[in-house]
């Protein structure tokens, strides 16, 4: 049976999902085919890593698709040889269990005499010549590593193969989507003292002084949040393995009213009237719930309110 999730990556076999598509189109439509790189920022628990592999799902019946996180990784930032050696072999990964022919030719790139940017460059150069499809690379937890000047030299790396490659110079990621709660297309890097800059630090500086290594990315304008009628797919949904009998558009208008469509708060809703409010699908059910919600102890609840 299907439940309610609030943690982690939503699976359309085990949890009750919102349908997205509209969203996921209009996000392929408007950024991936025109070849845009851009960041998905929003808070946690927004649905972020969720909207990546629902995109990976869609995308790579066309494309090859590098999905991988930076969670986790802070060793690969030691310094630019430790990355140059070690991020091919993180891309690799991503398809050790689903796809070996792909994880098989992913270990052939960047194994060879790998010491700074110039080389992970010209790999990725060889390895989009080479591929017979077109490749989106999808980063997700970027946060973990925007401290990090090496993966700023990176994003770098990045932007300036993106320019070239409109310029016929080059050959480089179809689109690259990074997902983060920061946006790190405002962060900017000294220049001379190699550290990434606060914003008050930028301010005091000369524009000659730093750079923005990801000035090259598209405005991320998809709205995330559910609207009443995407709040109400996942509720027919429920409603046909549950036979409830609730009135589906009035709850999910009620829901949204009170959660603006933040998607955990939508969620968490659905999933204490589900489990512990004896499914009090109405909108006495919706206040319990809420109740509920301010009661406990929730950083991410406290953040919001």
């Amino acid at each position: 049976m299907k439940e309610f999730n609030i943690t982690t990556t939503c699976i359309p076999e085990k949890h009750y999902m919102v349908d997205t598509s509209k969203k996921l189109d209009k996000i392929i439509k408007m950024l991936i085919e025109k070849d845009k790189y851009f960041t998905i920022n929003r808070a946690r628990q927004y649905g972020k890593t969720t909207t990546m592999f629902r995109l990976m799902d869609i995308l790579e019946e066309k494309y090859i698709v590098i999905k991988t996180s930076f969670e986790g990784k802070s060793y690969l930032f030691k310094d630019e040889e430790t990355f140059a050696t070690d991020i091919f072999v993180l891309f690799a990964e991503s398809f050790r269990f689903t796809d070996k022919e792909i994880y098989a030719k992913l270990q052939k790139y960047g194994v060879a005499n790998m010491k700074n940017m110039k080389d992970v460059s010209s790999e990725i150069t060889r390895l989009c010549e080479e591929s017979e499809k077109e490749i989106i690379l999808m980063i997700d937890e970027i946060d973990k590593a925007s401290n990090f000047v090496v993966f700023m030299d990176f994003l770098g790396e990045l932007r300036d193969k993106y320019i070239n490659t409109q310029n016929n110079m080059d050959r480089t990621f179809k689109s690259v989507i990074l997902a983060g709660v920061s946006d790190i297309k405002n962060l900017k890097v000294h220049i001379s003292e190699r550290r990434v800059l606060t914003s008050n630090e930028a301010e005091k500086l000369q524009k000659g002084e730093y750079n923005s290594p990801w000035n090259v990315a598209a405005d991320f304008e998809i709205d995330m949040n559910f609207s009443p009628e995407e709040i109400a797919t996942m509720l027919e949904e429920y409603e046909k393995d549950n036979k409830i009998g609730m009135n589906i558009e009035k709850i999910s208008k009620v829901i949204y009213e009170y959660t603006n469509g933040y998607p955990f708060l939508v969620s968490k809703i659905c999933k204490l009237i589900d489990e512990r409010l004896e499914k009090d699908w109405s909108t006495n059910g919706i206040q319990e719930s809420i109740k509920i919600m301010v009661d406990e102890k929730n950083t991410l609840f406290d953040d919001i309110i």
